[in-house]
């Protein structure tokens, strides 16, 4: 395998409180933020409605798209000019009675109202989507099921692998971790969810669990082959052991994600948006919160052993006093017999 980092010797878990500090406030911000809002902004796949993506030949001004939006049908649209270019991205809400068949698609009839304004403009469809109410409430529900139940069976998958609870439980919170780090930056940003984000947040989910499970095979190796050596001492020699191998394959994806970002256009921006922002996270969230929180949970179990132990070694030296004190008792009954 290649590798760029030879015998390094971070401790990593020193510093996993100000992990946890950094993690609660980047969460914190982005839970603000979606109370703020009341929630995610939902794109047309799960709110219901029309997208529509134009690109004119000419330059055509904001308040002329919305009047021209208005006379088309497309009332309340919210209209994004897209800079650097001449296309323009229209969001309408689905409203009752509306996609009934007519002869005119939108597309034309705001060609018909700008050309008044701009003689001889024309328009081309690049995108265009329509989605009813009720699919668009089916296919939330069903996502947010999906995300749930993969979840829930990574966190089983993990558990019954390292036969460790605490394994499994950091394993579910970092991908949590990651999914709501994701979903309040985009909420920050004013991101739409939609399915492709939707498929990302799953894409984000595999790649953080895939990273989680190289650090704790590392462990599990680790403390088979060292059994005296502590745990934390344990955990930063195993992430440190992975630690090429974690960079080289998040500069790879991260490379990727990247260049469908800059270059993929429209469709897939919001896609590479969230891997950029869910690869970065998961790769943090492997060492600080997964590996951080299996830590704090086998000390807190180990001092749960130890404490009972100590109760139990307590009550013994109590028993042998009550027993004697008994035996000494039927003693001097005997005798005053």
């Amino acid at each position: 395998m290649i590798e760029i980092l030879h015998g390094t010797n971070i401790h990593f878990m020193k510093y996993r409180k100000w992990a946890y500090l950094f993690s609660g406030l980047v969460l914190l911000v982005g839970f603000a933020s979606l109370a703020m809002k009341g929630g995610p902004k939902a794109g047309i796949d799960f709110a219901g409605g029309q997208l529509l993506s134009l690109r004119f030949n000419q330059v055509v001004r904001a308040d002329d798209l919305r009047h021209a939006a208005d006379t088309a049908g497309l009332v309340g649209a919210e209209i994004q000019s897209l800079e650097g270019s001449n296309d323009a991205l229209f969001r309408v809400a689905q409203h009752e009675g509306e996609g009934s068949a007519t002869e005119k698609g939108p597309a034309v009839r705001i060609q018909e109202a700008l050309q008044q304004q701009y003689p001889g403009i024309t328009v081309e469809i690049l995108r265009q989507e329509v989605v009813g109410p009720k699919v668009g409430h089916e296919l939330r529900g069903k996502a947010t099921l999906a995300v749930i139940f993969s979840v829930i069976a990574i966190m089983i998958y993990v558990a019954l692998r390292f036969k460790r609870w605490e394994f499994g439980l950091g394993a579910a919170i970092a991908l949590f971790h990651d999914i709501l780090v994701t979903l309040g930056i985009f909420s920050i940003l004013n991101k739409e969810i939609g399915l492709t984000v939707l498929a990302a947040f799953l894409t984000i989910a595999g790649y953080s669990i895939n990273d989680t499970i190289v650090v704790f095979d590392r462990v599990r190796e680790n403390v088979a082959l060292k059994k005296k050596g502590n745990l934390p001492e344990l955990m930063n020699l195993s992430i440190n052991q992975t630690l090429s191998r974690t960079i080289l394959t998040v500069f790879t994806v991260m490379l990727t994600a990247a260049a469908i970002y800059f270059l993929g256009g429209e469709v897939l921006h919001d896609f590479a948006l969230a891997m950029l922002v869910g690869v970065g996270f998961g790769t943090y969230s492997s060492i600080y919160v997964a590996s951080a929180l299996a830590l704090d949970l086998d000390n807190w179990r180990q001092k749960r052993v130890q404490a009972r132990a100590a109760q139990r070694a307590a009550a013994k030296p109590a028993q042998r006093s009550g027993s004697a004190k008994t035996a000494a008792s039927s003693k001097s009954t005997v005798a005053a017999r």
